[in-house]
């Protein structure tokens, strides 16, 4: 998973307004901006050495041999209890190891997210896992271990991210894709590795993955897959994808895995002239909902999963009258940032007079860096635009949200947009049916029934609205149903004329009208309707 490549096309970013006054932050600014933990491939130095430290002394179990026959699980780890997670969709994060330590497990709340990814375990390309990594070290650390309990102990599943990034002309990932031995020998250590962790699953995070290379990715997968169902019932597994993915590799690895991640970010990043929204949901040439409508041509939305990011990117802009744009020399004013979520309202917490601008695509602010001589242009995810994105998840039908990444937060604000949309919404909706009229059309009784749905909670409601006529000996005559979305706070009015068969096959005398709508985990009835079928 990476957040530190620019889509292929960039989106033009709106005019934004100038902030009222230059600010000079210097020592919170180097404290708070210089916020390393977000790129995935410029790893901090002194954040590998402190891990690696930790892990010696700790003392790391070694990479099980290829083609060796899998040990059991690791001693101390717990199997995930056999009970549903409190969320009512999938919420997936993924836990970089720069993030995790000791105190990680009294960080997270367990009962805001279904999966725990831990990211994220390098693949060579023979195969072979990187057990010298940083990341392979956190996954078989003692504090992965408690952070698998913990999780287990409330249902959420627990799995690995295998990791490969490749650049250029591709060579790792080519040899890996056009070696069988490689992708048996992967398999083969993955699936030691699952078993001994005691993995739910696993998620592949492969970047990136050309068009021409998706077929022979999409079987990879595929036998990978089914590898891990026979090795281990239940699991899941999980790739994931950018905006940018072709077509092919939508429908192609998105039949092999059982879900796919959308990594819905980065439409503005480092690489980017123009500052903008890191994932914007509506506004821009491109956005997320366009992105979530292109996959879900290909394959059925209840397979996806809907990444947001939970941090953005702080430019040094050069400010012009139509808006801004990034400075053509960044180096020299300090490059581009990433800033999480939780640094970026820090800031703004410890500087109250900037003006912050907010909106369902995220927020952003302008500052003046004293340091640098340069104003910097902020575009971020806060816990609202966030909130926006999992409330669309929903509307969309699809399986659910994911977080790049956990831990963030000290405040717990992105825990609570979890909490209020997926585990204690407000789930209130009326439904009131009548019918206005029975007719003789060509010779079949139509019953002209109106319906009106209004959403008075918090979250919005998709699912199947069914309805039938019963006879007097009630027997069902006449049934329909369609898919429906109510936002929230909105009233819908729906007229369903419904054939009930031919008037002479009908006796008259008072029929019934029963209306159910039934989303996932929910369902509601109206009052049944009796009327007088007079033919």
């Amino acid at each position: 998973m990476t957040d530190a490549n620019p889509p292929r096309r960039r989106a033009p970013a709106r005019a934004p307004r100038r902030d009222r006054a230059p600010h000079r932050d210097r020592a919170l600014l180097r404290a708070v901006f210089r916020d390393r933990a977000l790129p995935h491939r410029a790893l901090p130095r002194a954040v590998f050495a402190v891990l690696a430290l930790v892990a010696a002394l700790a003392g790391t179990i070694a990479a099980v041999p290829p083609g060796a026959a899998a040990a059991g699980p690791d001693a101390g780890i717990r199997p995930r209890a056999s009970r549903p997670v409190a969320v009512s969709h999938e919420v997936y994060g993924y836990l970089p190891y720069w993030r995790l330590d000791a105190g990680t497990v009294h960080r997270l709340d367990f009962g805001t997210m279904s999966t725990i990814a831990f990211f994220a375990v390098p693949i060579a390309g023979n195969g072979a896992l990187d057990t010298r990594a940083a990341g392979f070290r956190a996954y078989v650390s003692p504090a992965a271990a408690t952070v698998t309990n913990a999780a287990h102990d409330g249902g959420v599943r627990v799995v690995p991210t295998f990791q490969l990034f490749d650049r250029g002309s591709l060579p790792t990932l080519r040899a890996f894709l056009g070696s069988r031995r490689a992708q048996d020998r992967f398999t083969a250590e993955a699936l030691a590795l699952m078993v001994r962790r005691r993995a739910d699953g696993a998620n592949l995070d492969v970047e990136p993955v050309p068009q021409a290379l998706a077929p022979a990715f999409a079987s990879f997968v595929d036998r990978f897959a089914r590898a891990v169902h026979r090795r281990i019932p239940g699991a899941q597994v999980v790739v994931a994808l950018s905006v940018g993915a072709s077509a092919s590799a939508i429908e192609q690895i998105g039949r092999a895995a059982d879900r796919l991640f959308i990594m819905g970010y980065d439409f503005h990043g480092p690489g980017s002239a123009i500052p903008g929204p890191v994932a914007p949901l509506l506004d821009g040439p491109r956005t997320v909902a366009d992105t979530v409508a292109r996959y879900a041509r290909y394959i059925p939305v209840g397979k996806l999963i809907l990444g947001v990011p939970a941090y953005g990117y702080s430019w040094p802009i050069v400010q012009v009258a139509t808006g801004s744009r990034v400075q053509a020399n960044v180096a020299r004013y300090g490059g581009v940032r990433g800033v999480s979520f939780g640094a970026a309202l820090a800031f703004l917490a410890a500087h109250g007079s900037i003006v912050r601008n907010a909106g369902p695509d995220g927020s952003w602010f302008r500052y003046w860096n004293a340091d640098e001589r340069t104003w910097r242009e902020v575009q971020f995810e806060d816990h609202r635009s966030m909130g926006a994105k999992f409330q669309f998840a929903i509307a969309s039908g699809l399986a659910g949200v994911g977080m790049w990444t956990l831990d963030v937060d000290a405040r717990g604000l992105l825990a609570g947009a979890v909490r209020s949309t997926f585990v204690t919404p407000v789930r209130q909706l009326a439904i009131v049916a009548s019918v206005a009229s029975v007719r003789v059309r060509s010779g079949s009784v139509v019953v002209n029934a109106a319906l009106v749905l209004r959403n008075a909670g918090s979250i919005p409601e998709r699912g199947i609205l069914a309805w039938q006529i019963l006879d007097p000996a009630g027997h069902a005559v006449g049934t329909a149903q369609r898919l429906v979305l109510v936002q929230p706070g909105v009233r819908i009015n729906l007229a369903v004329p419904t054939q009930i068969g031919a008037a002479s096959a009908r006796r008259a005398g008072t029929y019934r009208l029963v209306v159910r709508f039934d989303t996932p985990g929910h369902g509601w009835t109206a009052p049944t309707v009796r009327f007088r079928q007079p033919y």
